[in-house]
């Protein structure tokens, strides 16, 4: 059957302003064969005709495809003005906060945190909190997860970094996290744009994070891109 190929798909196009990253992606576009059909997503970039006519200019022949309407539309909250519910063993201002959103029924939360060890931390701290129906792990999943992420995932509660393998990540800590039987996730914002599920509440623990040995502050596209998991 004579089936047409399926276009390249250059995903979270948003990297092209990337400092480090972002010349990959247009050199990449740049020097394809003219054949080369690309299909350019995202669901933050504020002026994607810009990228149209960069297009454009450069011989593609391009067009744009924009839906500005979010069909599960983003609400704000405040957590400090939540019930303060959040039981004894909350100790620290994250898990008391935290602890407060699940009691407003407000979860599953993805939390974002501006580095590995502080991911850890934040997950260690929530793990406290009151665990009414515990997750029970296959010998495998315990296998897989090693005996400090098993016991934390039976509290339903992970932290999500590029510490952890890949199989952790994609073969255990998101497969739970789609299906819902994650209470928060702990994910560095470094890790942002590569998170392959969504919870219903964002949070975000601080405004920068580690990039090699610099600290980066965190850009609104980034912000965007976070919040969008909700």
């Amino acid at each position: 059957v004579g089936l047409p190929p399926h276009p390249p798909i250059a995903h979270e196009r948003e990297m092209i302003a990337d400092l480090i990253r972002g010349v990959n992606y247009e050199v990449t576009i740049g020097l394809a064969p003219p054949a080369t059909q690309f299909l350019l997503l995202s669901g933050s970039v504020a002026n994607p005709q810009d990228i149209v006519d960069w297009l454009l200019r450069i011989g593609r022949d391009a067009v744009l495809v924009s839906h500005p309407e979010r069909p599960v539309p983003l609400q704000e909250v405040d957590i400090e003005n939540l019930p303060n519910r959040a039981p004894a063993s909350a100790r620290t201002w994250w898990a008391r906060a935290i602890g407060n959103v699940l009691y407003a029924d407000l979860g599953p939360v993805l939390l974002f945190a501006p580095r590995r060890q502080a991911a850890e931390d934040l997950a260690q701290q929530l793990a406290g909190l009151p665990t009414p129906d515990p997750l029970s792990l296959t010998a495998q999943q315990e296998q897989l997860a090693g005996p400090r992420l098993a016991k934390l995932l039976r509290q339903r509660i992970a932290y999500h970094h590029s510490g952890l393998s890949y199989a952790q990540r994609a073969g255990l800590i998101e497969p739970l996290a789609k299906h819902g039987q994650l209470r928060v996730v702990v994910a560095t914002m470094g890790l942002a744009a590569g998170i392959n599920f969504s919870m219903r509440s964002v949070a975000i623990s601080g405004t920068s994070y580690l990039v090699g040995a610099f600290d980066r502050q965190v850009r609104p596209d980034e912000l965007l891109q976070m919040y969008g998991r909700a």
